[in-house]
């Protein structure tokens, strides 16, 4: 996308943007904007027609995705974090000028029913809540999301397959028996666009959605696919639209860590069949394999590998679980107030276990890498994913062969195979 603002930069007294997401709080306490760059305009009221993203350190007021801003200030270039412009403002610099469509007061709506459909809750459970389910950190407090930091599982605050498979079993199980599969999985796919809509554009679920309604396509129509092609069609289809979130952090870590997954983990476990049971064995695996495609972006980015996230994503994952799932019957099901109270103990007791377990995994030091270091480890990285690839085309290759063993062998006759 081209990117100007049609006057020259130092005589931009203030800018228009249309937010591309809703506000995230930062660890400062403000609000960081990004948004798109509708018009600039200078101090003798000229104005012009910009194009270009734009990253505002703002107040502390929140805003939504589709809320368009009126922002006095200064525009400087950038050029990180997808973003082609920054600047700051206070609350008096900022005017609201509403929102672009009236689809996205419909969206803000229903996020404010689901704020107040969790009133009956402690402030910190719903607060945890939002941030699971519609990604909305604004309220969770700063020493748990720091915790979770630590302990190498903030990508389970992060909005992605793993949320959304929970929400569309739900929704599969429950339309199935009044529908069909078929039509319960064109449904679910449907719901879920809406649901995506409603938490936000965010990369990880987008990456979710399309390769759900995709595979859901395919299932339908009897086509077999594998993950990994789901994942490279999706990979090509983002990339095409938001080119500019190849620079994004959350774009390069959501796509690897998937990809290692789909690619590496096979091959541990595998070589973990003999070790673990097989309810441990997957998750171990997948962890392992997401672990080690994204050591390298993450030592690049941060300087930091947290070992411990192995261990603390096997014991938070599940109580994640257990905590979205009676968090969504709270949230759906109108049951009454005696029975809403015992409900919302259980989720009090799920979170307090979660934060318990969070804070003692974050008791843990993460491993400094500097420049060094980041040789050894990709010299160290590059050899075992040769070797996982290379075991993973073998085993391939093994069953490929198999197959064509199978299919030219003469069938026996039944008599002749009871004799």
């Amino acid at each position: 996308m081209n990117t100007y603002v049609g006057l020259p930069l130092s005589s931009v007294q203030s800018y228009e943007l249309q937010l591309s997401d809703d506000s995230q709080r930062t660890r400062t306490g403000g609000m960081l904007l990004r948004g798109s760059l509708v018009s600039v305009r200078a101090r003798d009221a000229t104005t012009s027609v910009a194009r270009g993203t734009v990253q505002v350190l703002a107040g502390e007021r929140g805003y939504h995705w589709g809320d368009r801003l009126l922002i006095r200030g200064k525009l400087s270039v950038y050029g990180g974090s997808g973003a082609d412009w920054r600047g700051s403002a206070d609350e008096g610099s900022i005017r609201y000028l509403g929102a672009a469509s009236h689809l996205f007061l419909i969206r803000n709506g229903l996020r404010k029913w689901v704020a107040r459909r969790l009133r009956g809750l402690r402030g910190e459970d719903a607060a945890l809540f939002m941030a699971l389910f519609l990604g909305a950190r604004d309220d969770l407090s700063g020493a748990e999301t720091y915790f979770f930091r630590r302990a190498g599982s903030v990508h389970l605050l992060a909005l992605s397959g793993f949320h959304l498979g929970i929400l569309s079993f739900i929704l599969v199980g429950a339309i199935c028996p009044l529908l069909g599969k078929r039509r319960a999985v064109a449904a679910t796919a449907v719901l879920l666009c809406v649901y995506l809509f409603i938490a936000g554009p965010k990369v990880s679920l987008l990456r979710a959605v399309l390769m759900f309604g995709l595979l859901g396509v395919c299932r339908l129509v009897s086509i077999r696919v594998r993950g990994i092609d789901l994942l490279g069609v999706t990979f090509l289809v983002c990339l095409l639209a938001w080119p500019a979130s190849l620079d994004t952090i959350s774009f390069q870590l959501s796509y690897v860590a998937l990809g290692g997954i789909l690619v590496l983990s096979p091959a541990v476990e595998r070589a973990l069949a003999t070790r673990l049971p097989r309810c441990v064995r997957a998750p171990v695996a997948a962890t392992i394999g997401a672990m080690c495609a994204t050591a390298p972006i993450l030592a690049a980015r941060f300087g930091m590998l947290y070992p411990i996230g192995l261990l603390s994503s096997l014991v938070l994952t599940p109580i994640v679980t257990s905590f979205l799932w009676t968090g969504l019957l709270y949230l759906f099901i109108p049951f009454p107030n005696y029975f809403a109270a015992i409900l919302g103990s259980f989720i009090g007791l799920d979170h307090d276990l979660l934060s318990g377990c969070a804070e003692l995994f974050a008791r843990f030091n993460p491993i400094r890498v500097g420049g060094t270091d980041m040789v050894l480890l990709c010299a160290a990285a590059l050899p075992a994913t040769a070797f996982l690839l290379r075991s993973v085309r073998a085993a391939m290759s093994r069953r490929r062969g198999e197959r064509e063993r199978l299919a030219l062998e003469p069938q026996r006759p039944q008599g002749e195979a009871l004799q």
